[in-house]
C-alpha cells in the first residue's frame, strides 16, 4: 500500500513529528513475528498448566454476554466552529465562551461528551481540479494548537469527556462549495493524486492523535462527508493500482485479511498507521445517510468498519413528508410504519451492526430544527420555513432516544449543535437568515436551528428574552449524570 506503517504488527510506536515518515514495513515485520512467538509459548504454557492465560478483553467477553446496556451511553454534543468564521469575538480561542457553555451542558442537559472539530482546508486548483494536499497548520480554518488543547482542558474541567472530529474545508474561487463530499471525484483515473491525497491526510490525522493521545482524548472521528472517497466502485478496485513510482503493485491486499477495493485498503492502512503511532483511544468514522457513488447509504456501503472501534452514522434520516407528528408516530417512522415514507431506518442499521456483530453503533450527528416539518429533512440547516414549532424539535428528539435508547448495540448520540457563542441567541448567519451574526456557520437564527439551549433555562429564577426550548427542558429531565469512566471506553476495544 501506498502507507506506512505495516499493518502487520499491533505494537505501538513513538509519536511522531507531523513532518516526520512513519516507520517502514522491516521493523513492523519483526513485531509481527515476536508477537507470533511470544503467542505460541503462551499457548503451550496454558496448554501445560491447565490455565486460561489466553483470554479476551473484559469488553468484548461484556459485549459477547449483552450486556453492554449496563454501561453508561454517550449523551453527547457537537461543539462547532472554525477558525475562519466571523466575527472573532466568537470561537474556540475564548476561554470565558468555552467555560460557561461546557458547564451549562455538562450540569444542566447532563451531557457526557463534547465533540471538538479540527478543520483542514484543501484548496482548488485554477483549473477548477483538487489539489490533494491538505493543510492543517497556518491555515484560515486550523486553530493552533494550544487552542485546541485549552478546550480540551475545559471541557474535562468541566466534567466531559473530549472527542476530536477531523473536518476538511475546500477554498477557492468565491462560490465554491466547501464541503468535502468533492474529494476524489476528479481522480477516478489518477490513481498518484489519490494517494497523495490518503497520505496528506494521514499525516492530518496522524498529528491530532498525537495530541489526543497527550491530553487524553479517548475518541477520534477521523473524518466526514467523505463519500467518495471512503468507499469503492468497480473504477477503483485493485487491480492496477500503483506504487508511489507508478509501477503497477502485484499484491496489493498484502497484509489484510480482507480485500476490497483501493479505498478501502487506504483507510485500513491509515487506521493501523494511527494505532502504530502510540494512540490508544477509540476510532470511529462518522458516515452520512446519504447515497453513495454506488447509489446506496455510505454507512451501509462502507467496507472497513471492522478496523475501526465503532460504527459512526450522522443520522440525519428523513422520517416523514410532513410535520406535526406525535413522538409515537415519528417511532413508527423509523420502523419504516409511515404511509408517506416506507423507508425503515431502524433496521438498515441494525443490518449494518449485524455484519459487524462486535462493533457497537454510534450517532456521531443528529439533530433537528425547531420547525414544523424539520423530520422532513433534518440536519439540512438552511430551512425554508422562519416559524419556530418546539414540540415538533421535542418530538424528533424524543422519537430517537425512544427507539434506540435501550438497544445494547447502540451507543448514544452526539447532538447537533452547540457554539463557542454567548448569548447563544446571537447564532444566525447573515447570508441564511439575513440578520447580523456569524459569517461562515450556515445557520439559519438560533430561534428555529437545532440548537435546544438558550441564554438561560425556562424556570431560571432571572428569566432572560431567548431561554432553553422545550427540547432543551425535555432533555435535561430525560438525561441522568452519567459520567464515561475508563471502563466505558476499555468496553469498546475490540
Amino acid at each position: 500500500m501506498s502507507l506506512d506503517p505495516s499493518p502487520l504488527s499491533p505494537q505501538p510506536t513513538p509519536l511522531l513529528h507531523p513532518t516526520d515518515p512513519v516507520p517502514g514495513r522491516g521493523s513492523a515485520l519483526v513485531g509481527a513475528l515476536i508477537s507470533v512467538a511470544l503467542a505460541v509459548v503462551v499457548g503451550f504454557v496454558s496448554l501445560k498448566l491447565g490455565t486460561a492465560l489466553i483470554f479476551l478483553p473484559q469488553g468484548v467477553n461484556a459485549r459477547a454476554q449483552g450486556v453492554v446496556n449496563q454501561l453508561p451511553q454517550i449523551q453527547g454534543f457537537d461543539y462547532y466552529w472554525s477558525g475562519s468564521f466571523t466575527p472573532k469575538t466568537y470561537g474556540y480561542n475564548h476561554p470565558d465562551i468555552n467555560a460557561k457553555n461546557l458547564s451549562d451542558e455538562a450540569t444542566n442537559y447532563h451531557m457526557n461528551l463534547v465533540v471538538i472539530t479540527v478543520t483542514a482546508n484543501e484548496a482548488f486548483y485554477s483549473n477548477g481540479t483538487l489539489n490533494p494536499t491538505v493543510v492543517y497548520q497556518k491555515n484560515a480554518d486550523t486553530y493552533p494548537d494550544q487552542t485546541y488543547i485549552d478546550l480540551i482542558t475545559a471541557a474535562q474541567n468541566a466534567g466531559l469527556t473530549p472527542a476530536i472530529k477531523l473536518d476538511l474545508r475546500l477554498t477557492g474561487p468565491a462560490g465554491i462549495n466547501p464541503l468535502s463530499t468533492h474529494v476524489g471525484t476528479d481522480w477516478t483515473s489518477d490513481t498518484r493524486s489519490e494517494q497523495t491525497w490518503f497520505k496528506s491526510y494521514t499525516n492530518f490525522v496522524l498529528h491530532y492523535a498525537q495530541l489526543a493521545e497527550k491530553y487524553n482524548v479517548p475518541l477520534m472521528i477521523i473524518g466526514h462527508d467523505l463519500s467518495f472517497i471512503a468507499t469503492d466502485t468497480d473504477s477503483n478496485t485493485l487491480a492496477g493500482y500503483v506504487d508511489a513510482k507508478g509501477n503497477p503493485k502485484p499484491k496489493a491486499c498484502e497484509g489484510y485479511a480482507k480485500c476490497y477495493g483501493r479505498h478501502d485498503q487506504e483507510w485500513r492502512h491509515m487506521v493501523r498507521a494511527i494505532q502504530n503511532s502510540g494512540y490508544t483511544g477509540r476510532l470511529t468514522f462518522a458516515a452520512t445517510v446519504d447515497p453513495s457513488i454506488l447509489g446506496t447509504p455510505e454507512y451501509s456501503t462502507i467496507t472497513w468498519w471492522d478496523a475501526l472501534d465503532i460504527i459512526g452514522v450522522d443520522a440525519f434520516f428523513p422520517l416523514t413528508k410532513g410535520g406535526d407528528r406525535s413522538s409515537a408516530q415519528l417511532q413508527d417512522a423509523w420502523q419504516g410504519l409511515d404511509p408517506s415514507n416506507p423507508l425503515n431506518s431502524y433496521a438498515a442499521l441494525k443490518k449494518v451492526h449485524d455484519q459487524y456483530v462486535d462493533l457497537p453503533l454510534l450517532f456521531t450527528a443528529a439533530g433537528y430544527e425547531s420547525t414544523s416539518g424539520a423530520n422532513v429533512s433534518p440536519g439540512s440547516r438552511d430551512t425554508l420555513n422562519s416559524q419556530p414549532d418546539n414540540v415538533e424539535q421535542t418530538n424528533d428528539m424524543k422519537a430517537l432516544l425512544d427507539t434506540f435508547g435501550n438497544k445494547p448495540w447502540w451507543l448514544g448520540v452526539v447532538w447537533a449543535s452547540d457554539y463557542p457563542i454567548s448569548p447563544r441567541s446571537a447564532a444566525a448567519d447573515p447570508s441564511v437568515a439575513g440578520a447580523n451574526g456569524v459569517v461562515g456557520l450556515n445557520e439559519p437564527s438560533w430561534a428555529i436551528n437545532t440548537e435546544w439551549a438558550g441564554d438561560c433555562l425556562l424556570d431560571a429564577p432571572n428569566p432572560c428574552p431567548n431561554p432553553e426550548k422545550e427540547a432543551g427542558q425535555w432533555l435535561r429531565g430525560y438525561y441522568k449524570p452519567s459520567p464515561l469512566s475508563d471502563t466505558f471506553w476499555d468496553s469498546l476495544h475490540t
